[in-house]
């Protein structure tokens, strides 16, 4: 799950979220989400990263998925995170 930035829109009552990208450990592209309900996504276990508009620009996280858990990427994480390019 990433918590992405809302958008400012909203869309038959739902307050809309930026969409995150989500790519391989190294970095081929893999596939991207809209994210507008703070959807979990299942994905096997694994090293991914993910980029995200935020506060101004992209940001990307690296993320460790273990099997049997939750993964959650929190707004905390995408403030501490590099630039994407």
């Amino acid at each position: 799950m990433v918590e992405t930035e809302l958008t400012g829109i909203q869309m038959g009552g739902v307050a809309q979220r930026y969409r995150f990208f989500l790519y391989d450990e190294k970095g081929r592209y893999l596939d991207d989400y809209p994210n507008d309900r703070l959807s979990s996504v299942s994905l096997p276990a694994g090293k991914y990263v993910v980029v995200t508009r935020h506060q101004f620009g992209n940001r990307r996280v690296q993320v460790l998925v273990r099997p049997g858990l939750l993964t959650t990427v929190h707004a905390q994480d995408l403030e501490r995170a590099p630039e994407a390019p």
